[in-house]
This record gives structure tokens, C-alpha cells and sequence, in this order.
């Protein structure tokens, strides 16, 4: 967590519209490329909640997310700097325009600012693996599974729980079956 925190305050301070950026990433549940496609016209603020196109095989389909009160002031920001409601939120230099930003900036961003200059190892995607990690420790795989956008707790236990292992080794360990 010291380098989530470091993370954090450098981009706060250095790079304010990637931070944003990070901040509604981390507590969307949403996969990098779901994010970057959301347009202010996809935004409901007064009923917090968010559109997202969602590629599962070779089927697009659309999914409401909600909008998590930890971001909720970052939401406010960029949707307030979006002129039109065909604006993409997070376009060229992650702020409102006509232009979908590419996803592979988003990690040559995550290279340049915190891999190169922090000396920081992660990915960008491990922020999402942390995320879901913390709301199952909270609230359950249940609901960590649906703020992923996942039908069952499958996808998260097999690729973003960092500690799916170490609990299921924790329940073999505690189990009381009698012989």
C-alpha cells in the first residue's frame, strides 16, 4: 500500500489527469478499454451510474456500472470539462474530446511516469487485481464479481484475487470435519 500511496501523490501532484484517470479506473470495475469508450451522453450523475461497451467473445453488449463515491468528485470533474455529449471523457491527454484515446497510452503513460521514474515494478492492471482483491475482503466475491462485470466469482478467483489461494488455503486449514 506504501506504493499505491506513492503512486498516487506523485501523479496527484505531477500528472492530475492521469490520476484522475486512475482514481475512476481503480473503483470502476471496468477493463481499460470499457473506460476510455465512456462519452458524457453514457454519464448519470443524479443516478450514478455509467454506460460501458463490453466485448465478451464476439459480442458487444452494454452494461450500467455505478458510480463509487470514491470517485464520484473525479466523475464530476471530467464530465463538467466535456462540451459535448458525443465527448469521449478520457480522450487525447485524458481529458474530454471527439477522439477515443488508445489504450496502449494508458500503460506508456504507467511506464514513463511510474515504472521509469518511481522504480515501481507493477502494471497499470494490477490496480484492478488490488481493487477486486479489497472489495472481496470487504464485501465478498459476490459483489467483487459484479462490479467486474463477471457473471460468478470464477474470473476473479482464477485472475484478480491476489489472495484467492492463501484464503482457500486458510479454509482447508480451519475446516472442522469430524472422522
Amino acid at each position: 500500500m506504501e506504493e499505491v500511496a506513492k503512486v498516487k501523490e506523485t501523479l496527484r501532484q505531477k500528472k492530475y489527469d492521469y490520476y484522475r484517470f486512475i482514481e475512476i479506473f481503480f473503483h470502476s470495475g471496468c477493463r481499460t478499454m470499457e473506460l476510455l469508450g465512456v462519452q458524457k451522453k453514457g454519464l448519470n450523475l443524479k443516478a450514478r451510474v455509467f454506460k460501458i461497451t463490453v466485448l465478451k467473445g464476439d459480442v458487444y453488449s452494454e452494461e450500467m456500472r455505478a458510480l463509487s463515491n470514491n470517485a464520484l468528485i473525479f466523475w464530476i470533474e471530467i464530465m463538467e470539462m466535456a462540451k459535448a455529449k458525443t465527448d469521449y471523457l478520457f480522450s487525447s491527454r485524458l481529458v474530454p474530446g471527439a477522439e477515443r484515446m488508445d489504450r496502449d497510452q494508458i500503460s506508456r503513460l504507467w511506464k514513463r511516469h511510474i515504472k521509469d521514474k518511481l522504480g515501481i515494478t507493477a502494471d497499470f492492471y494490477s490496480l484492478k487485481h488490488l481493487h477486486t482483491t479489497m472489495i472481496i475482503n470487504e464485501h465478498g466475491k459476490e459483489l467483487a464479481a459484479n462490479i467486474n462485470g463477471h457473471k460468478s466469482s470464477k474470473m476473479n478467483d482464477e485472475h484478480y484475487d491476489l489472495l484467492a489461494k492463501k484464503r482457500l488455503l486458510k479454509v482447508a486449514k480451519n475446516s472442522d470435519v469430524g472422522f
